[in-house]
């Protein structure tokens, strides 16, 4: 991929607000890059939101936010859009799925950034789509391929104390077993324990009807929740939140001025790519 500073494309102009991210970290598939976090005590995994700007690399996985154990069994959680362009947000113990949401849409444009954020909640009765379920670009997905929700009370992976086979619980850029991704990523979150209220606590629509990103730094995270805010805190996995939930960093992980907000006077914006 070779991306041209000098170029901004006319996408990802900055918030209604003014607020601009400050860039975003490339994870590189080619090294086996990871950010990896094991919480130090296991607090909610049945009430969690989960959520991140990217823009994606075509052809491979894109990993971004996905946890794995294979000790007592095979347990793993992922979000991640595949090298064919389907969003995946699942569960799965052993070959069983708790919750597997797989969008009929295909996103594939390497140009442009997105949000994506996956909310689940399990505590109901009969967990259905109004408890587990997408929003992409501020619109709620309600058109999936596969659509298969949890029983109550049934506990997501991520969010674990539980260290998986290679010392980590939770990662951005690996499944956890062996598999990894690339992408562009910002402003990634986890809010654990946390009920979703309305997707207006993540972003806005500006005039033209476009999604922007906003400030979320006022948020609630709970426990083991973070926030990794711009390509300099990503590429470092440092927690902007205020709980120090920090990631470490593996393999090849560059911050870069990429970014879904322009602010041309400090050379922030969405660069023009060529694949």
């Amino acid at each position: 991929m070779f991306s041209n500073n000098l170029l901004m494309a006319a996408a990802g102009g900055a918030g209604l607000d003014g607020y601009v991210v400050e860039g975003s970290a490339i994870i590189d598939i080619s090294d086996s890059a990871t950010l990896g976090f094991t919480p130090a005590v296991a607090a909610n995994r049945t009430v969690q939101i989960r959520g991140c700007w990217l823009k994606v690399i075509p052809g491979v996985a894109n990993r971004i936010g996905c946890a794995f154990r294979q000790t007592p069994s095979n347990q793993f959680d992922t979000i991640d859009i595949g090298s064919t362009g389907f969003l995946i947000f699942r569960s799965q113990v052993d070959s069983s799925n708790k919750l597997f949401l797989k969008t009929s849409a295909q996103y594939r444009d390497p140009a442009a950034y997105m949000q994506v954020i996956c909310v689940y909640d399990s505590t109901p009765a009969t967990p259905d789509g109004d408890d587990c379920f997408i929003y992409v670009n501020g619109v709620k997905v309600t058109d999936y391929d596969t659509e298969t929700y949890p029983s109550q009370n049934d506990a997501l992976e991520w969010g674990n104390n539980v260290a998986g086979e290679d010392g980590r619980n939770m990662w951005y850029g690996s499944n956890g077993d062996g598999s990894y991704g690339s992408n562009n990523i910002t402003q990634a979150f986890y809010q654990d324990g946390i009920a979703f209220s309305d997707i207006t606590d993540y972003g806005e629509f500006d005039s033209n009807g476009e999604w922007r990103p906003i400030d979320i730094s006022g948020l609630t995270f709970g426990t083991n929740g973070f926030l990794l805010e711009g390509g300099v805190d990503v590429a470092a996995g440092t927690d902007s939140s205020g709980n120090s939930n920090d990631f470490t960093p593996s393999g090849t992980i560059t911050a870069t001025n990429d970014s879904p907000t322009n602010d041309a006077d400090n050379d922030y914006g969405n660069y023009c790519t060529w694949n």
